[in-house]
């Protein structure tokens, strides 16, 4: 994976978010963005998760 992007609809869901996804993340890194979306395309998500890699 080279890089992610996260949406989350609320900024209370960060801490949860990087708690629950930082162990399955390879190393080095990928480069990441996290943005606060009011609202997802269907309304019962709290997450989608954008990734790029390369092979």
């Amino acid at each position: 994976m080279i890089k992610y992007t996260v949406y989350l609809t609320d900024r209370e869901l960060i801490a949860d978010f990087v708690r629950a996804g930082t162990p399955y993340l390879p190393e080095p890194r990928p480069a990441a963005t996290l943005l606060i979306q009011p609202g997802l395309a269907n309304p019962a998500l709290l997450v989608q998760i954008e990734a790029l890699a390369a092979i």
